[in-house]
């Protein structure tokens, strides 16, 4: 049990690290790619730094169960590799500035940067939002929309990966989440 513990403690250190190195290295990139294409005058977003404890994901995984738990669905439950997926996902989007399941610039799909995380599923789906800063408006939102519903209803997944970012989006600071489900 101890071994178990110790593991999992591993586990989450290592995840967090990687998600911290992708971060820093998304804003590296953001800022070389910006001041080398001085034809660009402003963008429409940009990652800003902050203090993240979790919270807002914690709290977005929290109402999902929720609405999950009414329909007599089991939990999800936070998977890394889901996790690390959404956190490239959110990189990406910073990195090459659109707001979209699919990147318009080189056609990556969502559904890449799962199989790229090493994640092995059945199924997968994904539910972005911008602009809710409350974590529990986020979650009524989706459910008012029968696509994000059905992802967070569908029986067939039992694991989630959520990431979010405060940004700059066309000079309002937000928040931006991606969220990965998978079975």
């Amino acid at each position: 049990m101890k071994s178990e513990r110790t593991i999992l403690l591993i586990k989450a250190i290592v995840i967090n690290f990687l998600i911290v190195a992708v971060f820093f290295f998304a804003v590296y990139k953001l800022h070389t790619h910006n001041t080398t294409n001085k034809s660009r005058t402003s963008i429409a977003i940009a990652a800003i730094e902050f203090e993240d404890d979790g919270y807002y994901s914690d709290k977005i995984l929290e109402y999902v169960n929720i609405e999950r738990q009414k329909e007599g669905l089991h939990p999800l439950q936070e998977d890394y590799l889901l996790t690390l997926a959404a956190s490239l996902k959110m990189d990406d989007m910073i990195k090459y500035d659109y707001f979209s399941h699919t990147n318009p610039i080189n056609n990556k799909k969502w559904s890449e940067f799962i199989r790229e995380s090493g994640y092995v599923y059945k199924k997968i789906g994904e539910n972005l939002a911008i602009g809710y800063n409350d974590p529990k408006n986020v979650v009524e939102a989706w459910m008012k929309s029968p696509t994000h519903r059905e992802n967070i209803l569908s029986d067939r997944f039992i694991h989630s990966g959520i990431v979010h970012q405060k940004v700059l989006y066309y000079n309002k600071e937000t928040v931006i989440l991606v969220h990965f489900f998978g079975g």
